[in-house]
């Protein structure tokens, strides 16, 4: 019995010597893999790959488009990009990357996807078939300044908005052949007040 207990204790011993070793060796192995990404710590230069990503052969992430941003954490890796932008570009510089921009050539603002509104009318210069509205004018959803009395005279710049008149007349009628009748007494108060506000 004494025998038995006498090799059992020797085989753990002895197990116990050899995981020892082992570990050791590990630790002091120069090609023991840390990250796992098939690349030595010898010749890693990367050690802290997350796992499971693609490396070169210095045991790095893949960087295709070489723009400083591993192809993992790239959003766009075809193409050289900013790292303020998850590796895409912005050929305008309006802070809006380009995969995100709608017109990436021209500097626009976010609210329009990176297009301008040059004439500040709320219409998007793509979408605008009056790009050159004057300031302040109330636009239709094509960008177009309003006409009520599709005169040609618009809304901002016509005194008389629900009547037709010539651009001249600043939009508004031809008072005199139009307000006042041959006498002087059929003369009505609407017609005055409209008298008044033309003068």
């Amino acid at each position: 019995m004494r025998t038995i207990i006498t090799t059992i204790k020797s085989i753990l011993l002895f197990f116990f010597i050899l995981v020892f070793v082992f570990s050791c060796s590990i630790l002091r192995n120069p090609y023991t893999e840390g990250d796992r990404d098939g690349v030595s710590e010898k010749k890693d230069k990367c050690p802290d790959t997350p796992p499971g990503i693609v490396v070169d052969e210095n045991g790095c992430p893949l960087d295709i488009d070489n723009d400083g941003v591993p192809d993992f954490k790239d959003d766009c890796p075809d193409v050289p990009g900013d790292i303020n932008f998850a590796g895409c570009a912005d050929r305008d510089g309006d802070a809006i990357p380009d995969k995100d921009d709608y017109c990436p050539d021209t500097p626009g603002i976010a609210k329009f996807y990176g297009c301008p509104d040059s004439d500040e009318d709320g219409v998007p210069d793509p979408k605008d078939k009056c790009p050159n509205t004057p300031k302040g004018c109330p636009v239709d959803a094509t960008g177009c300044p309003l006409d009520s009395d599709g005169d040609g005279v618009i809304n901002c710049e016509d005194k008389c908005p629900t009547e037709i008149g010539p651009r001249v007349n600043d939009g508004c009628p031809a008072w005199a052949e139009k307000l006042l009748p041959d006498q002087p007494d059929q003369i009505t108060k609407p017609m005055l007040l409209v008298i008044m506000r033309m003068i």
